[in-house]
């Protein structure tokens, strides 16, 4: 049984929490930036050394008791270390989308957004691998490759693995781990063939648009992003009640 509900599970901060848009017809600025459940999962936001460098920690937000267990699911233990390396990364995506990070609810949310994305990732690895669900080493390989050119080369992507803690070896388990995921979802929810009907492309942006239209840019200036809203949102739902299914049967102990 679960010691806490801290809220539904893998629920994204939501774009109404108080969200503090600043004006001008910006295309970046008109997007709602969405957390996605396994399917942005961020390669560094988990893993790494929990007793590693505790400066380089304390910079990523990680407090010197990373290693405190604050959550138990199903047996495998959660972290303080990998929770403060969430909360941060979510607090970035916060921001950058507009949210107020220092309201209270705002902040609230995030924590719940970072402690429910940590259950639902184990939840779902636990399942991958009952499944038999591995990714493969050359598809790992792969992903670390395109990650290191993403970053500018080796030494700037050892550069990072240091600083997050990791090293070659961890770094390619926790990888490893987001693949494995993923490639799960895609087998068991329908999310490859979700898609988005004018209909729905018009009701989200006639809807985003009410809040603000005078800085609204016009539909046709950002159909694109606003079509791959309505699919994130529609994929985020099926991954929620996915989600929500392993919740209602797993064992969970949150002591934070």
């Amino acid at each position: 049984m679960e010691g806490q509900q801290p809220g539904n599970p893998g629920q994204p901060t939501s774009p109404e929490a108080s969200p503090k848009k600043g004006g001008g017809k910006s295309v970046i600025a008109f997007i709602v930036v969405i957390i996605l459940v396994a399917l942005a999962w961020f390669a560094f936001g988990r893993g790494g050394s929990e007793d590693g460098n505790l400066e380089a920690g304390a910079a990523l937000g990680v407090s010197a008791d990373a290693a405190e267990v604050i959550a138990v699911v199903n047996g495998d233990e959660i972290t303080k270390g990998e929770y403060d390396r969430r909360r941060t990364q979510t607090e970035l995506i916060a921001s950058q989308s507009g949210a107020d990070l220092n309201d209270e609810e705002v902040a609230a949310a995030i924590s719940t957004q970072a402690i429910d994305d940590l259950i639902a990732e184990t939840l779902i690895l636990q399942a991958a691998t009952a499944d038999g669900f591995s990714a493969s080493d050359s598809d790992v390989e792969a992903e670390i490759a395109a990650t290191e050119t993403q970053l500018g080369g080796e030494e700037a992507f050892e550069a990072v693995l240091e600083t997050q803690g990791f090293t070659r070896d961890s770094f390619f388990n926790t990888v490893r781990e987001q693949l494995t995921i993923q490639q799960y979802l895609r087998s068991v929810v329908s999310i490859d063939s979700v898609t988005a009907s004018d209909e729905e492309i018009e009701a989200l942006y006639d809807s985003v648009a009410a809040t603000d239209p005078e800085n609204t840019p016009a539909l046709e200036d950002v159909r694109p992003q606003v079509e791959a809203q309505v699919v994130a949102n529609k994929t985020q739902a099926l991954l929620l009640e996915y989600v929500s299914g392993l919740r209602t049967q797993a064992s969970i102990e949150i002591s934070l």
